[in-house]
């Protein structure tokens, strides 16, 4: 069992009442507790597994029910809607709540989303239709979660936009039915990557190298998280208001002032609840009041020039009641132009100093502005997310493994200026150095060698010189595989030979020689196992002893092997059912 949260820790004050007559609580404060003595502390956070095409995806999150083994439901446990660009969430998470929980032993969690406000935002800023068949996501834990007194607890939410999404890009609308999974990462001593948060100083140890932050899920300030710890290591990042890079850590202590800086902290949420940061800027010196009007900008560079930029608009993350009558005043375009010079801070991944050569097209990045009326808008900061450009796209030739392979871009890609000619240009893509990771649980690594046919790739890198339009070449950096899901009935489980039988349908391409109807699949020593099962030897089990009536449902991820009706299984999630 973890530690208890730290005592200054304030959860948000959140009530939970029963369905039935028993009383069930979620109390105020650390150490509170209601009918059944002190509660524990659970923060929750959310992140996203992405879908292909799009720059963006926006939903309101608007409540949050626990379930407990019982059968009573809590009610909302978000005090106010939370709007989340979930596309910006798939390597780090956001931290949605922070509440006290009744001891006590929970099944499911109930996420809800608040109808008619999904916006889909295509590559090229354009926003594209979405209508939704449920504005509810219910996702079963596991194994079941129990909650002890004065405990400390971590929930992480995967929302599946791969999973959630259908319809076609060229004939909107999408359609979104919420699919997702939730895992107790209490047991884990992992640290888990937090996107920024907002706060205000609440005390500081320039010794101990810590700062107290009363911190907020959302920009403006209205949502607290209650009190954090945050942990200044020698390697924190450490910024003024005006873009500078502290030259010590003890001269960023002197800047602050309890009650008046405004802090906007990245870094990891530790075991006992406190963050680790990884860079710490200063937003301002009056609790916020200096900095509310400085518009910040997510999205996708389209175009690149000596002293601007076009940039593709996938959220407003920052000032959006400045921002969006200018916007209309330009008839609501999808992308922008935005100026910088010599006084513009760039920043790489969030926490490295760089320059305006770092730019380059297809790059996600992050923008402040010095001022939003006129178009270009100068940026005051730019922070680059990713190195390189992203090609979203399919192999076509694995000939030139492992060295290389082609590939050709989905038909909403070939925007991209002057690198790809369209979507049915052939793509040379070149491995050597880059990182393969397949896109499921944990992000396995992978051999260039285990590319198949037809399997979707999103690659990050720069356009090799001397490359053209019609003949591209692309130095990938990392090439990221999307994970195919299979889903159906297994007829058979082998554990020790490590396979398994599943009659079902594709539901995201393995590449080619996987198909609906039977797959064998190979389970991988690193596979990943969730619900009714959580070994190779436990889904054996789970099937050996099922009953008359019963079958046992599986999802897998993986990637085929080449052979006809076989691929390999690095994720299965399984579910005894009645038949």
């Amino acid at each position: 069992m973890k530690p208890p949260r730290r005592s200054f820790r304030a959860p948000s004050t959140l009530g939970l009442v029963a369905l039935a007559c028993a009383p069930l609580i979620v109390a105020c404060g650390s150490g509170g507790g209601g009918g059944g003595g002190e509660g524990g502390s659970v923060d929750v956070l959310i992140g996203d597994a992405p879908a292909d095409e799009l720059l963006a995806f926006r939903a309101t999150i608007d409540s949050l029910r626990l379930v407990r083994q019982d059968g009573l439901v809590s009610s909302d446990v978000i005090i106010e809607p939370v709007e989340l660009e979930l596309l910006g969430l798939t390597e780090s998470l956001h931290w949605l709540t922070s509440l006290s929980v009744q001891p006590g032993t929970y099944t499911s969690v109930i996420l809800g989303f608040e109808p008619a406000s999904y916006v889909a935002v295509a590559q090229d800023g354009s926003p594209i239709a979405v209508n939704a068949t449920s504005n509810a996501l219910t996702m079963q834990f596991p194994t079941p979660f129990v909650v002890g007194a004065g405990s400390y607890d971590r929930l992480s939410i995967d929302v599946d936009l791969a999973a959630s999404l259908t319809g076609d890009l060229q004939n909107p609308p999408l359609i979104f039915d919420p699919n997702g999974t939730i895992s107790d990462d209490s047991s884990s001593n992992d640290s888990l990557s937090i996107d920024e948060f907002k706060g205000l100083v609440k005390g500081f140890s320039t010794n101990n190298k810590t700062v107290n932050v009363q911190a907020y899920v959302d920009d403006d300030l209205q949502i607290s998280l209650g009190l954090v710890k945050v942990e200044i290591a020698p390697t924190t990042l450490l910024v003024d208001d005006d873009g500078t890079v502290f030259p010590n850590s003890n001269a960023f202590f002197a800047m602050l002032v309890h009650n008046q800086t405004l802090l906007e902290v990245h870094g990891l949420l530790d075991g006992q609840g406190d963050v680790v940061a990884t860079k710490i800027e200063i937003e301002d010196q009056s609790a916020g009041v200096g900095s509310s009007n400085q518009v910040k900008i997510e999205g996708l560079v389209l175009a690149l020039d000596s002293d601007s930029f076009e940039l593709a608009i996938a959220e407003i993350e920052k000032a959006a009641a400045i921002a969006l009558p200018v916007l209309a005043s330009y008839g609501n375009p999808g992308s922008i132009e935005v100026s910088y010079n010599a006084n513009t801070k760039f920043y790489l991944d969030s926490n490295t100093p760089t320059t305006a050569a770092s730019l380059a097209v297809g790059q996600k990045v992050d923008v402040r502005f010095s001022s939003f009326s006129v178009q270009p808008f100068p940026a005051a900061k730019v922070e680059i997310e990713s190195d390189g450009a992203e090609f979203e796209g399919f192999t076509t030739d694995l000939a030139g493994l492992p060295a290389s392979f082609e590939m050709r871009l989905y038909s909403s890609s070939h925007w991209i200026p002057d690198t790809v000619a369209s979507s049915s240009t052939d793509v040379t893509v070149d491995t050597i150095g880059a990182a393969l990771v397949l896109k499921t649980k944990n992000d396995p690594a992978i051999a260039a060698a285990d590319l198949v046919l037809g399997i979707k790739v999103e690659v990050e890198g720069q356009v090799a010189g001397g490359s053209t339009p019609s003949a591209p070449v692309i130095d990938a950096s990392k090439v990221k595989v999307k994970a195919g899901r299979f889903e159906g009935v297994v007829t058979d489980v082998d554990a020790l030979a490590g396979t398994m039988t599943v009659v079902g349908s594709v539901e995201q391409t393995f590449g080619s020689g996987v198909s609906s109807g039977t797959v064998a699949f190979e389970l991988e020593p690193g596979c990943v196992y969730e619900q009714d099962a959580s070994s190779a030897a436990t889904l054996q089990a789970a099937f050996d002893g099922l009953g008359a009536n019963e079958i046992l449902e599986v999802r897998v991820e993986g990637i085929g092997t080449g052979f006809a009706g076989q691929a390999r299984a690095f994720y299965v999630r399984a579910e005894i059912e009645e038949d």
